[in-house]
């Protein structure tokens, strides 16, 4: 009996070590395809996963820090930028703690390194982009949890610079436990070198998203881009969320809020999470002044979305992270960890 125990333990312990795999997948956006440059289909490095116990999978997806040594944009709420970054690496490494986190995107926006003329890169050349990566994300790699930094609106760096600050392209891919995220650069026209204008929004590049997907033909997918502009946004796109049932849902940074946007039929009924912020947000607590609801900033003060997945649901709550010592129109506020804006996706 006790010989038959462990031979059906080892089965056990081998059955889950074999399904317990992640696939990573990263593609330069202005590189030619295989079928153009004649080379063989990149393949794609196979990372192991932390076990799952339950079949959980828990994403955080986070957005719009504005780390920049820019005076008009160094410090809000009263918070300057050093010890905000620290408040948002050691809020999502306390998540982790209470419920390990298997997947970390960071949706653009990090810095103010291109805004117009005068941005940290484009009138200084100060990469504050390079900073974050260095001080904060590596603190989050060191947890040995994947992260992926996106570019924004505020990132105007071509492929080559973004990789080399951050180790992943502007526009990529990972796969884990039967979900894909496919990261979308939406902000890819207008680019380095000489940059300084404003950014221009790229439309949803369709194709990379199907050849991602015909890669793996049986996972769940996510759409994760800085922003999406259902107003430009192509037919083709259109039409791939109408079609397309493995696309279960869609996140996106740039605005600062946490809701979610419900896109009509032309759009396949899909919904956007928005992720929120750790600078400043777009209800009522502006930095610059304007009258203030205290509900409303402490629904959408700093914090970050997570998505969990299970066999049966798909899940993603704002959390607002736990905050003392920040200040709105001079009024200390005091704010306890709590989730807020559920969204279900199925």
């Amino acid at each position: 009996m006790k010989m038959k125990r462990q031979i059906l333990r080892f089965i056990s312990v081998f059955f889950v070590l074999a399904l317990l795999v992640g696939a990573v997948a990263c593609r330069n956006p202005d590189s030619e395809t295989p079928a153009e440059s004649g080379g063989s289909e990149q393949e794609s490095e196979t990372l192991p996963v932390e076990e799952l116990g339950d079949g959980k999978l828990r994403v955080i997806v986070t957005s719009d820090m504005h780390y920049s040594m820019l005076q008009q944009y160094n410090s809000y709420y009263g918070v300057a930028r050093g010890p905000r970054m620290q408040h948002w690496v050691d809020a999502i490494k306390a998540e982790h703690e209470k419920d390990p986190i298997d997947l970390i995107i960071i949706n653009g926006d990090v810095s103010f390194d291109h805004i117009f003329e005068h941005g940290s890169y484009t009138k200084y050349k100060v990469k504050d982009t390079q900073f974050f990566v260095n001080d904060y994300v590596s603190q989050l790699r060191a947890l040995g949890i994947p992260v992926f930094v996106m570019a924004g609106n505020h990132e105007q760096y071509n492929n080559e610079q973004w990789k080399e600050m951050t180790g992943n392209d502007r526009q990529c891919s990972f796969a884990i436990e039967g979900n894909l995220f496919i990261m979308l650069d939406t902000y890819a026209t207008t680019l380095e070198p000489n940059y300084a204008d404003d950014a221009e929004y790229t439309p949803v590049d369709v194709d990379y998203v199907k050849s991602e997907m015909a890669k793996y033909p049986d996972h769940k997918v996510w759409l994760i881009a800085h922003y999406f502009d259902k107003n430009v946004e192509s037919d083709a796109f259109k039409t791939l969320l109408k079609t397309e049932g493995r696309i279960k849902g869609l996140f996106a940074g740039h605005t600062h809020q946490n809701s979610a946007i419900k896109l009509g039929s032309d759009f396949g009924g899909k919904t956007i999470a928005q992720t929120g912020n750790f600078s400043y947000t777009y209800y009522t607590a502006l930095p610059n002044g304007g009258e203030i609801n205290m509900a409303d900033v402490k629904n959408s003060f700093w914090g970050f979305r997570d998505l969990t997945i299970t066999p049966e649901a798909a899940i993603s709550n704002y959390i607002i992270a736990e905050t003392e010592g920040a200040t709105v129109n001079g009024t200390a506020i005091s704010l306890k960890r709590r989730t807020v804006e559920m969204i279900r996706f199925y």
